[in-house]
């Protein structure tokens, strides 16, 4: 089961098991149409350890319609605003992969758990693997709270905020480490690995690596007080290969569009590395500031469009926005203590 996202240009992500896939195989972009784009976005966030509770607070500039189709673009783009600024569990920093439905994530793991509970011809090799992986699931939505959104007007561009809370962080960090794993597992379990070692997009040392890291339970990503580690297992020729196409980039670089939003992303990011190391058959990046419990980030896309005709269209169709609402006040949804 599977939702269309709204996707800021032209990504979108895989359409079976969107979760599992998503966590299992991050690297991997599938090309789609999109709904939805916007010129800027800004990202807030606040760690508070006392309560042990992420404020991330996520605003959209400059809202208009993603699709080339001319005939659907406008009705493409409010239903697509609908469910991203309706209520529902959807969150998008600049692009896929950054996009999340854990709206679909929950269905997906109920569907699942459904499906194994009351298939005809009985249990199926790997129902108890996928039963731990959809529990686990539904497990880590439960940490995630949309406490308000809206729509609002700014210089006279239609906005959006979203303002969300993962509550008991440390242990939402366990349970995503956690299904991770389990997916990872499912994916080599069901030969989806194998496939991508035939293309070539993974070799078999990678794989054999992610597999022995799921099945040892070591942590894909951790918090401590030196922010956020993410450590990703790559075999030795990846990450010389990685290596080498990062300097390259950086000597000739050559951007194309679908590329660009995330360079304006890893530009904004760059702030907040401490480091990059590639420890033997591995990448591991850490990022922190100078106070890591805060993360403030900017992010002007490379482009741009119709804000004024899609705005006249999201009016006619009766979406609320509240034109009193100054983008300074929705700032202060999350304010820092220092």
């Amino acid at each position: 089961m599977h939702r269309s996202p709204p996707c800021a240009n032209r990504r979108v992500g895989p359409t079976r098991r969107n979760w599992a896939s998503n966590l299992a195989l991050p690297a991997l972009l599938l090309l789609a149409g999109c709904d939805l784009s916007f010129d800027q976005q800004e990202v807030h966030t606040r760690y508070d350890a006392a309560t042990d509770t992420l404020e991330v607070l996520l605003i959209y500039e400059g809202l208009y319609p993603g699709s080339y189709n001319e005939d659907e673009r406008l009705q493409k783009g409010v239903d697509a605003l609908r469910r991203l600024l309706g209520g529902a569990r959807e969150f998008m920093i600049v692009d896929w992969p950054l996009y999340w439905s854990l709206d679909s994530w929950r269905d997906e793991a109920r569907e699942d758990l459904s499906n194994i509970d009351t298939r005809p011809e009985g249990p199926q090799e790997g129902d108890e693997l996928r039963r731990r992986e959809a529990r686990l699931a539904l497990s880590l939505y439960q940490h995630f709270s949309l406490e308000t959104y809206g729509l609002f007007l700014h210089e006279g561009k239609l906005c959006g905020y979203q303002f969300i809370k993962v509550r008991d962080l440390q242990k939402a960090v366990r349970t995503g480490n956690r299904l991770i794993h389990e997916a990872v597992l499912d994916q080599q379990a069901s030969g989806s690995y194998a496939e991508h070692v035939a293309s070539g997009d993974l070799d078999q040392r990678t794989v054999d690596l992610m597999v022995a890291r799921a099945r040892s339970e070591t942590p894909w990503f951790s918090l401590d007080q030196h922010g956020l580690k993410v450590d990703v297992p790559l075999s030795a020729p990846r990450c010389k290969n990685l290596r080498r196409r990062a300097v390259r980039s950086l000597k000739d670089l050559e951007i194309d569009d679908d590329d660009a939003p995330f360079i304006h992303l890893v530009a904004e990011l760059s702030t907040a590395v401490r480091s990059i190391e590639f420890p033997g058959d591995s990448v591991v990046l850490t990022l922190g500031g100078p106070d890591p419990r805060h993360l403030d980030l900017n992010i002007e896309l490379p482009e741009s469009g119709d804000t004024a005709e899609f705005l006249q269209r999201v009016v006619a169709e009766g979406l609320p926005i509240d034109r009193e609402l100054p983008i300074a006040r929705v700032r202060e949804l999350v304010k820092s203590d220092g």
